[in-house]
């Protein structure tokens, strides 16, 4: 079945275009292997972002290696495809399963609350561990295809 609507703080998107949307989806797969690292960061970067924020997000998420993409361990790809995300200026960021390579994940998760907070997107994120939800605004629970809110 294909049917639905995305709606987001109270306007319907359905039939505006994805770019328009501005939801932008992060699993183990979303980085650019073939990129460096300082160019997949500015690859989708917003006009509108000065290189100040550019730093502090690069800074904030712990991204301190240079060199091919591909070349780096799946927590560090994880690390680079939310920065260039971030950088994008998203309403959202969707984020599937991708932070279980993520190195000291409870810090990480704390940080990207406050870029979210800061900046003012949403970031909504799958994870099988709970402890994920301690940094979290709301916790859901998903069984046999319903969620259900726990906190």
């Amino acid at each position: 079945m294909d049917n639905g609507f995305i709606q987001y703080n109270g306007m319907d998107l359905t039939q505006s275009p994805p770019a328009e949307r501005k939801f932008v989806y992060i699993d183990h797969n979303s980085a650019f292997l073939h990129m460096d690292v300082e160019r997949h960061i500015r690859w989708a970067l917003h006009s509108s972002i000065g290189e100040d924020y550019v730093n502090a997000v690069v800074r904030d998420l712990g991204i301190n290696f240079s060199g091919k993409v591909r070349d780096m361990s799946l927590g560090q790809r994880t690390r680079t495809a939310i920065a260039t995300a971030i950088l994008s200026n998203p309403n959202a960021l969707l984020i599937d399963e991708a932070l279980s390579g993520v190195n000291d994940r409870a810090d990480f998760l704390g940080k990207l609350g406050e870029m979210a907070a800061r900046q003012g997107f949403d970031v909504v994120f799958v994870t099988h561990d709970e402890s994920d939800s301690d940094v979290a605004d709301h916790h859901y629970s998903m069984k046999e295809g319903r969620a259900t809110r726990i906190r």
